[in-house]
């Protein structure tokens, strides 16, 4: 098995008894704690500055004005930070999947939050391949139908 390097992760989990036995169990796996918020408008506007976290572990259900979901979509859209999401409810667990995010149902395991973890790095390291390996054929596209004009007179737009 390959092992990931590890990884900085922001927690916000409005229980501290839960968000400490995250740390360290997320700790105990190889990852480092960056922060704990314990909700959802102090991890969104604390989140960037925080030491460079490379994904978010963020409570659905957070005390406040904003809950998880609210917060988790903002860190993604702005912040462009993954953010995996903790419940113990599952039909808001299968709706996140229904989007595209990774849930975890609580009560969870250190194993069920690795494999949590594994899945988003997959996904990012995916997207990101996706990106390189695009990147050449977009530039060749962009310049074929920049020159085909000249190359070929009777092409529409053809001086």
């Amino acid at each position: 098995m390959i092992a990931i390097p590890a990884k900085n992760i922001l927690i916000v989990e409005d229980d501290k008894e839960i968000a400490g036995s995250m740390a360290k169990a997320l700790e105990d796996i190889g990852h480092r704690v960056v922060a704990v918020f314990f909700s959802g408008e102090e991890a969104m506007d604390h989140a960037k500055k925080s030491p460079s976290p490379d994904l978010v572990i963020m409570d659905v259900n957070l005390e406040g004005a904003v809950d998880g979901i609210q917060a988790g979509k903002y860190i993604e859209d702005h912040l462009n930070l993954p953010v995996i999401y903790i419940t113990g409810y599952l039909d808001k667990a299968a709706l996140l999947e229904q989007e595209g995010r990774v849930p975890i149902m609580k009560p969870f395991t250190a194993r069920e939050l690795k494999t949590a973890i594994d899945v988003v790095l997959y996904i990012i390291s995916a997207k990101n391949a996706d990106r390189k390996r695009s990147a050449p054929q977009d530039a060749f596209r962009d310049k074929i139908q920049k020159d085909l004009p000249t190359l070929n007179p009777e092409f529409p737009g053809a001086p």
